[in-house]
């Protein structure tokens, strides 16, 4: 008898135990503080610390930042991401193209140089002067499996090639 007894508390402690972890029990997911006004509990990259050739510079999200480059010279973005959050930088409108060109397909994503799980990066893109002129590279921080949300956070880079 005491061990049907204990059997029974048993699977009630366990019936117990997962009603309280239903689907609306929101988990917290990591967060970090930027300075873009959005809701804490939205998992956000560090903020970005572009680096662009030939010079560096670090913006905060929503920034308009300009840069100079050179016919032939490569300007590389380089935006600090989480990927396993599953925000990634986006370009959220091509550059003309006869002014800066992308090299490559998109970005590249830069490990950390000691991996951890969870831990964050750095997306890089590498760009080319091809004419003189100007053009704009705008970026969000957003989920791509979610179309309807607008991005966390965003950067944009005036590009003048002379």
């Amino acid at each position: 008898m005491p061990y049907k007894f204990g059997l029974a508390l048993g699977l009630a402690a366990c019936i117990l135990g997962l009603a309280a972890c239903d689907e609306s029990t929101p988990t917290a997911a990591p967060t970090q503080t930027v300075a873009a006004p959005t809701p804490t509990s939205v998992p956000r990259s560090p903020s970005p610390s572009p680096t662009i050739a030939p010079a560096s510079a670090t913006v905060s999200p929503g920034d308009v930042t300009t840069r100079e480059v050179r016919v032939g010279e490569d300007l590389i973005i380089t935006l600090d991401s989480n990927p396993t959050t599953g925000f990634r930088w986006q370009i959220t409108q091509a550059p003309d193209e006869k002014v800066l060109k992308l090299q490559g397909t998109g970005s590249t994503f830069v490990p950390p140089a000691q991996p951890r799980p969870g831990a964050g990066g750095q997306e890089r893109w590498t760009f080319q002067g091809v004419a003189a002129g100007k053009t704009t590279v705008p970026l969000g921080y957003a989920r791509s499996f979610e179309p309807n949300n607008p991005p966390v956070q965003r950067v944009t880079y005036e590009v003048t090639v002379r």
